[in-house]
Order: C-alpha cells, then structure tokens, then sequence
C-alpha cells in the first residue's frame, strides 16, 4: 500500500528529522523514497546572475543525493529529484509523475507554536495530493546552548486515533490503518463525534436515538480491527468535532490521528476551515490524511 513515498525537502532541521521516522515505515512495505526539493524560480529577479543560479542548482542536487545516501543505509532504494516551479504545483506534479502511494511531511507541533506552521506550500499539498499524506509533528528544545528538534510522538503507529462519521471517505481509511499493522500499531480508538452544532437546537429530541445507532455502527467498526487483529474499543462523544479529536488524541496519548480528508458531503473543503485542516493545524500528535 506504501511501497513508494514521496518525500519533499527544504534541507531544513526539521525535514532531516522528518526522514528519521521513514525507517518505520519498512514494515508497511515502503521500498523506494524519492526525495525531492523544488527550486522555486518565482523570487528570483536578477537573471543576468546565471552562474549563482548554476552554484545553487549544484549544491541542491549534492544535498539531495547525501539524503538519498542517508536512506538507502537504512535499506531503502533511494534517489532525489530536482524540480523547479512553485513549490506545491512541483510537488503534486512529482507524486503524480513517480505514481507514489504516500507524501511526508513535517511540521511544527504545538509544543513550539500554538499552531502549527502549515504555510501556503504545505496546506495546497494536502488539498490537491492524489494520494494520502502524513504530516509530522515536532516541537523545538534548547540542548547545550542550541536549538534542536524532537518528534511529537516516539511510537509512531503504536496507538491510532480514527475518528469517523461513518462516510465512505472515512470507511477508506480503515484498510490504512489495518495495513499499519505491518508497521508496528496494535491499537485503534475508534471516535465518533455527535456534531452539536449541526444537531442542536432542532434534534435535540433525538439525540438518544442517534446515539443508540451510532453505538452500534462503533461496534461493527470494532468488530472489523479485532477481526484483522488489532485490539480496539469505542468511544462516542458530543461537541465540537475537532476540540473533540484533540481532547480524545491527548487524554489517550494517541500516537498517530488517522482521518479522511472528506466527509459526508463529498465536497473538498478549504483545508484550513474544515475539521480534517483543524486537527493537523492543532494537533500535537502527527496526522495521516487520506482522500
């Protein structure tokens, strides 16, 4: 299902320790790493400096292959690619010319910001990507006088949040997580949220009954886990969908949040308004993004 990533660099601290976490997706079957770093040509105004350009062109692509070194000691096939262009635009035409199964990428988590720091690039990676994407999270520590950065989240797939309002979109991310067993996650908390701000005040009266029945569709989810061999256990919960998924990721030190980027209706929401968009913004734990 993983056998071919896409991993995009800055060559900054936090992508080299982004490539840190891909040893643990040996055991979900990822074979290849294809790194690549886009040269966004937009900033540049003086054209007449060629030789300059040539001299940064050189030290992305010596860069790029130390990363693919790096990867291929951990038993990877590894290359890199060097694209040029607006960085996302480069990004997605790269997963779709390579026909990778998964994008990488890191961010800060909310030890260091309170948010974390998505930017254009990123936030139109995760609207437009063909394929799921998992996000990273770090936070920044002073150590000896310097600043480094650690993952959020040390287990990785240990222990999976999957959030579900029982859409086909969110049924999808089922075989994903199934799938991780490979890669070491024993765990799966299944949450279903009662949106109160779309059930009340008008179905107030039938939240009982909601409840009843989405109890026993948490059920026949946990059913299917148990049955692929992942222990498994329920929760439903009302409020607001998102505080909910980050109360329930932190009070049961969730390891990884797995969710669907659509929901019931189907339509792409802009990322950042929507619950998925939400949850990776503010989230401590990294999150897997499936379409």
């Amino acid at each position: 299902m993983f056998k071919k990533v896409l991993f995009p660099t800055d060559f900054s601290a936090h992508a080299e320790k982004t490539m840190e976490c891909l040893g643990n997706l040996k055991g979900a079957g990822v074979e290849e790493v294809v790194v690549v770093h886009v040269i966004d040509l937009r900033p540049l105004i003086d054209w007449q400096d060629l030789e300059g350009f040539d001299r940064w062109r050189q030290e992305a692509a010596g860069k790029l292959e130390e990363a693919a070194g790096k990867l291929a000691a951990l038993g990877f096939q590894a290359r890199g690619l060097l694209k040029s262009g607006p960085p996302f635009l480069s990004i997605i035409e790269a997963a779709r010319e390579e026909n990778v199964s998964l994008i990488i990428m890191g961010s800060h988590g909310k030890g260091y910001l309170k948010e974390v720091v998505l930017g254009s690039t990123a936030e139109n990676v995760l609207r437009h990507s063909p394929v799921p994407v998992l996000v990273e999270k770090f936070r920044t520590i002073e150590a000896t006088g310097k600043a480094a950065c650690e993952f959020m989240s040390q287990r990785m797939f240990g222990k999976i949040l999957y959030p579900t309002d029982f859409s086909a979109p969110a049924k999808r991310v089922q075989d994903y997580i199934v799938h991780l067993k490979a890669a070491g996650a024993e765990e799966v908390v299944i949450l279903h949220v009662q949106d109160i701000g779309r059930l009340r005040p008008h179905l107030a009266a039938r939240m009982e009954e909601f409840n009843r029945i989405d109890a026993g569709r948490l059920d026949d989810i946990r059913r299917e886990f148990e049955a692929a061999g992942l222990k498994a256990r329920t929760l439903l919960r009302e409020g607001v969908p998102f505080q909910e998924i980050m109360k329930v990721a932190d009070e049961e030190d969730i390891s990884l949040i797995a969710m669907s980027f659509l929901g019931r209706s189907m339509i792409k929401e802009a990322l950042i308004g929507s619950v998925s968009g939400k949850v990776v913004r503010l989230a401590a734990q990294p999150v897997l993004l499936v379409k």
